[in-house]
């Protein structure tokens, strides 16, 4: 799941202000200098980011009427996903990045689990790689939910949300929805150019597999159940009931 924004937003419009007024890089927090910048720059641009709903983020967001594009997708394929990343990159290009320290309420992406239970799970089995990323990865998601479901049901910001199921499976539908909530037109030819090179590289791309349904076949039954218990512990069944 992630956010998509259109304005032009970067990488390093990650943020934090310390307490000397200084901006620092840190993931999941915009900066309105950044964000600023590239409007009066560049112009109207989609970017796609991990963004979670907090309280600054949404005052960033109000204040500079950004449009949001919140990409939610069936919670067992992206332990599996994320499953793939772990094992086929490295600790720099991982999710799992070796200076994601934990600090709760700053807007870390990953907490970083210890040196050894990351070293067990290299090593581990399939299904204890599955355990360690339900156990350390899982909970962010529900948080990032959390935070959109909670934004979307103030109706104070816009936001649309998106399924990956569909995004994969007719995306030139998805991006014609999409070029109506943001209000810009869009080139079909120019989007079948671009889905040919996005398929024809995937390493440049950082597509995976895209595949649906690879939850449910990968991970065994108490492991979704460990999935489900880990988000009742953010929110209500019902409220993510729809991506199981």
């Amino acid at each position: 799941m992630a956010a998509a924004f259109d304005l032009a937003i970067a990488s390093y419009s990650h943020v934090r202000v310390d307490a000397h007024g200084n901006e620092t890089l840190l993931d999941q927090e915009l900066s309105y200098s950044s964000i600023l910048f590239r409007k009066f720059a560049i112009g109207h641009s989609i970017s796609q980011l991990h963004v979670t709903a907090s309280k600054r983020n949404l005052e960033i967001i109000r204040n500079l009427g950004v449009k949001c594009i919140v990409t939610q997708r069936n919670l067992f394929d992206t332990a599996v996903s994320l499953r793939d990343n772990f094992v086929n990159t490295t600790s720099a290009d991982s999710v799992l990045k070796t200076n994601n320290l934990y600090a709760p309420g700053h807007g870390v992406f990953f907490r970083m689990p210890p040196f050894n239970e990351r070293r067990k799970a290299r090593l581990g089995s399939e299904a204890e790689q599955y355990d360690f990323i339900i156990d350390y990865l899982m909970p962010w998601y529900f948080q990032f939910y959390g935070t959109w479901m909670w934004a979307e049901r103030q109706g104070d910001v816009s936001i649309v949300r998106i399924d990956f199921n569909d995004l994969t499976t007719d995306p030139k539908a998805v991006l014609k929805q999409l070029s109506g909530f943001i209000g810009i037109d869009i080139d079909l030819m120019a989007i079948d150019e671009q889905i040919g090179k996005i398929r024809s590289n995937k390493r440049t791309s950082n597509f995976n597999i895209g595949e649906c349904g690879r939850g449910k076949k990968l991970l065994s039954v108490s492991q979704q159940n460990r999935v489900v218990e880990i988000g009742c512990r953010y929110m209500k069944y019902e409220d993510f009931e729809h991506l199981l």
